[in-house]
């Protein structure tokens, strides 16, 4: 694969990246961890500026100019186009490989599109998550699956922007025949599709799903999946998107050749990156760090022209090296040989060596942290 031999050659192509956080949506959903809060238009104009101000700030600490640009959320196309337009322009970004944005399906519109690409985005996020929509009134969605497919028709038709979507499974609800249902849908409207994202549902602390699973007194099936179920849903969607054209190129994530987000590959193998708003994480110089969680503490902190970042981590050299296989494992990039003392056997079928890399098998997905552990410790 291209992109992936290219990373092999450069770890750093598409570093640094910049990722910048928008908390606003129209509800907060049930499985949602994430620093966001219902909009409050009169708030938006006042939190975009405060992140001109940190980003004019923090640019100067990047190695050099940034490859990719990351809008996320929170639900971006609930912006005012004006607003994001003019927020885009005083990043004064050039030259960028890719520039993505998140997009629910409810709130994308022709127009929003058209300005996407005049501010020069490359590729939109739809958040779909399900083509049930039980399950969409599960998560606490804005949209149902006749939107959805609508929006997916629309980005399509627009022309010139990628399209990745966002999908969620596992949920209590969702049963054998839900799940294929789902799996139909993105059939039929996967050759529209450049990206795919599935991720198996979770329960973040302080999420409705996490107080909804107390209240079941212990009882979380009701609210997700065992794990034995969650892998057979994974391998499912799995087998469906490559034969579809797809490839899984990181573990829960498949796209078409040359379709793979190059701002997440930069994560994956340890590149640069610097984060911008409330809640988002940097690393730079082998630094981690993240902002203040909450938008009311964050534009305080601006306001009072202090720096907002409120987390700061230096790993250790045998921290490092473990994120670096965690990370590596996941990614079809895999782990350079020469970085391991050896390949024990008690992992020997959960891996494969393509020269002088090492990746994991399909089995070996489910099992990358004990892989992980394993090289590190025999």
């Amino acid at each position: 694969m291209g992109v992936i031999e290219d990373l092999r050659s450069d770890r750093l192509l598409f570093s640094p990246g910049v990722y910048v956080h928008t908390p606003f949506c129209e509800r907060v959903c049930t499985y949602c961890a994430f620093s966001v809060q219902v909009a409050r238009l009169d708030q938006v104009a006042y939190y975009l500026d405060a992140m001109t101000s940190e980003y004019q700030i923090k640019k100067s600490l990047l190695s050099r100019p940034p490859r990719t640009l990351y809008i996320g959320g929170g639900t971006p196309s609930l912006l005012d186009g004006d607003l994001l337009r003019r927020f885009v322009l005083s990043m004064k970004l050039k030259d960028l490989d890719e520039f993505t944005i998140e997009v629910n399906p409810e709130s994308i519109t022709k127009e929003k599109l058209d300005l996407y690409r005049r501010v020069g985005v490359t590729r939109v996020s739809l958040g779909v998550q399900s083509f049930d929509d039980e399950i969409l009134r599960f998560f606490g969605r804005s949209h149902d699956v006749r939107t959805a497919t609508k929006a997916i028709e629309m980005i399509s038709r627009a022309g010139g922007i990628a399209l990745s979507i966002d999908l969620i499974y596992g949920a209590g609800p969702e049963s054998d025949s839900s799940w294929e249902k789902t799996l139909s849908a993105l059939t039929a409207v996967v050759d529209r599709v450049d990206h795919v994202s599935g991720y198996a549902l979770t329960l973040e602390r302080k999420t409705k799903l996490s107080v909804l699973s107390k209240r079941s007194q212990g009882a979380s099936s009701s609210v997700v999946q065992s794990d034995d179920t969650l892998a057979q849903r994974y391998f499912r969607l799995s087998e469906v998107l490559e034969g579809s054209g797809f490839y899984n190129y990181e573990t829960s994530n498949w796209s078409k050749v040359n379709a793979e987000s190059r701002h997440n590959l930069n994560y994956w193998v340890r590149g640069e990156y610097l984060g911008v708003g409330c809640s988002a994480h940097s690393f730079i110089s082998g630094e981690r760090s993240a902002n203040a969680f909450s938008m009311a503490r964050y534009l305080a902190k601006i306001a009072r022209h202090e720096d907002p970042t409120e987390f700061r981590e230096t790993l250790s050299s045998e921290q490092e090296l473990l994120e670096g296989i965690l990370l590596g494992l996941r990614c079809a990039v895999g782990v350079p040989t020469a970085s391991l003392r050896h390949v024990p056997a008690v992992v020997e079928d959960l891996v494969c060596i393509e020269g002088e890399y090492l990746t994991l098998t399909k089995r070996g997905r489910m099992l990358a942290d004990r892989v992980a552990l394993e090289l590190l410790t025999s």
